[in-house]
């Protein structure tokens, strides 16, 4: 977590769930797993649903006007807005700057758990999500992944466990269940809910005296959030709750009759409908914002022939190309390289 991606979407909907889950019965301890602001990014920005209350203030009305209040207001934006306001009623939190060095980080990481130690569910909000090989334990930007060892602990401390996950480069449904699989063999077989959005992913291990919290809290966002929000019920690797985009993507059985009638229809952060076709590829990217295109499959949105497949920040935009007049708000320099790389295979359509 970095304090610049404080009351994005992605933080609206985290806060959401961890007040269903206080309100579920458990007592939360929040790591946010603070990393230092990059000045060099632009990803901090997602707050546009505030200029949309008719969309999105009705899946928790008080945090929704809390958030307005605060970054919608332009104020600095600093996770200890959601400490002070009490958003997450009797939470403990644990704030510090995570080192990169391994002393520096086991010290840390004992910091936390004793600050958390009067928890139940301990969430854990690193910048990207459990640990890649490619980010060893003490190296340069390993602050941005939790580990499993360190999840263990928590875990054996009694506490459930909340994970914050982005996605990675390959099949959703794959990386989801290949975490989701880990957690559960980590946790000696504790059944892994699976919060998904558009964008994030959301890891739940229940102890086992916790379930029956477990399925409240399922009720609860099922309610208030099941348009933004699918639910796999880890006791079940084929029962799938509506899901959202992510949903769509092929996977390698076809859900139960019931659960595909009751699939909830795709919306992108405006409201506005996603459409794409068996394929998987979004047919109307014109009507769609840059972040509902990050890392899809889009068809041309003017000559339809040609399916453009994401680069590492997703198609959504670094350039205008002739053909589909799609305009980004992606630096400069970022274009130009776009249209260098891609314009031409637009342009011959």
């Amino acid at each position: 977590m970095k304090d610049q991606y404080f009351g994005d979407v992605n933080d609206y909907l985290k806060n959401g769930l961890l007040r269903c889950l206080r309100e579920a019965g458990w007592r939360i301890g929040v790591c946010w797993m603070l990393t230092p602001d990059d000045d060099t990014r632009s990803d901090g920005g997602k707050v546009r649903y505030l200029s949309q209350p008719r969309l999105w203030r009705r899946h928790d009305p008080a945090l929704f006007d809390a958030l307005s209040a605060t970054v919608g207001s332009g104020s600095p934006r600093n996770v200890a807005i959601a400490e002070e306001g009490g958003w997450i009623q009797g939470a403990r939190f644990f704030s510090e700057v995570i080192p990169d060095s391994k002393p520096g980080r086991t010290d840390w990481f004992a910091r936390a758990l004793a600050a958390l130690s009067s928890s139940d569910l301990i969430f854990f909000d690193p910048d990207n999500g459990l640990e890649v090989p490619s980010k060893p334990l003490g190296s340069k930007d390993s602050s941005k992944y939790l580990f499993w060892d360190e999840a263990r602990l928590a875990w054996e401390q009694g506490a459930s466990l909340l994970i914050f996950q982005h996605f990675a480069r390959e099949n959703r449904d794959a990386h989801i269940g290949r975490l989701a699989d880990g957690l559960s063999q980590m946790t000696a077989g504790a059944g892994v809910m699976r919060f998904r959005s558009s964008n994030v992913l959301f890891l739940l291990a229940c102890q086992s005296g916790h379930q029956a919290r477990s399925e409240s809290a399922h009720a609860l966002i099922s309610a208030r959030w099941m348009d933004r929000i699918g639910i796999r019920d880890g006791t079940d690797s084929t029962a799938m709750v509506p899901l959202d985009r992510s949903g769509r993507e092929a996977v390698s059985s076809p859900p139960a009759p019931d659960a595909a009638a009751s699939q909830v229809p795709e919306v992108g952060l405006d409201g506005r409908p996603i459409r794409r076709p068996d394929d998987g590829a979004i047919t109307n990217a014109m009507e769609l914002t840059a972040a509902d295109l990050v890392h899809q499959k889009v068809i041309c949105p003017a000559c339809e022939a040609f399916v453009f497949r994401m680069w590492p920040e997703g198609w959504d935009a670094h350039a205008a190309f002739r053909c589909s007049g799609l305009e980004t708000l992606t630096p400069t320099e970022r274009k130009r390289e776009f249209r260098r790389r891609f314009g031409s295979l637009f342009r011959s359509r």
